[in-house]
């Protein structure tokens, strides 16, 4: 497997919408019709001090960004999503891996249970969710694996080891999720206007 990808000359402009909490985003009618297109998105964390860009995904427009946002709020609150140690209660990373033992335990369990829930809405409410909208469903593919690369979201493994075969220049636009901390985390030429 090759590390080196060549540049296309296309550019691609991924146009930024938000910040929304989850409940803001999932709770409007008006963001419903908004986001009911194809796009990609991403995740920060917005209490992590370092590395707080947590999550790079897409919507191929079936699902769209709106109900996209709603399976997987669904599904973190439900714990079958990886959390993150958050450091004030002094707790360990969960990840729904069900051949463990402390997994089985846990889920059978009503009060540990109900704790990782708790533990769930607690991380679901410190995420801010950016939307980028996409008129090409078919683009959202080869976006998403490239910010998935250059961006480098933790604690994503799958698309940042190796470079897409073609990196696109892709032009970021009203990308208020920047700042230093994210900045950090990029690998390779990101551009903004």
């Amino acid at each position: 497997m090759s590390t080196t990808s060549e540049t296309t000359a296309r550019s691609l402009e991924c146009k930024w919408w938000g910040p929304y909490s989850f409940n803001e985003l999932l709770s409007s009618q008006d963001h419903q019709k908004a986001y009911s297109k194809a796009g990609v998105y991403l995740w920060v964390d917005q209490f992590a001090s370092t590395r707080p860009l947590c999550y790079v995904g897409k919507a191929s427009g079936n699902p769209t960004l709106w109900i996209r946002q709603w399976q997987h709020y669904t599904a973190m609150i439900g714990a079958q999503y990886q959390l993150p140690g958050i450091e004030e209660a002094k707790a360990l990373p969960w990840g729904m891996t069900y051949t463990d033992p402390n997994v089985v335990e846990t889920v059978f369990n009503y009060d540990r249970y109900i704790a990782l829930v708790k533990r769930a809405f607690d991380f679901a409410a410190r995420i801010r969710i950016w939307l980028c909208p996409l008129d090409d469903p078919e683009a959202t593919k080869t976006i998403e694996r490239q910010l998935i690369y250059q961006f480098q979201p933790d604690p994503t493994m799958r698309g940042t080891k190796y470079p897409p075969a073609t990196l696109q220049r892709i032009v970021h636009r009203h990308a208020g999720w920047l700042n230093d901390a994210i900045k950090a985390q990029f690998l390779g030429d990101v551009h903004f206007e």
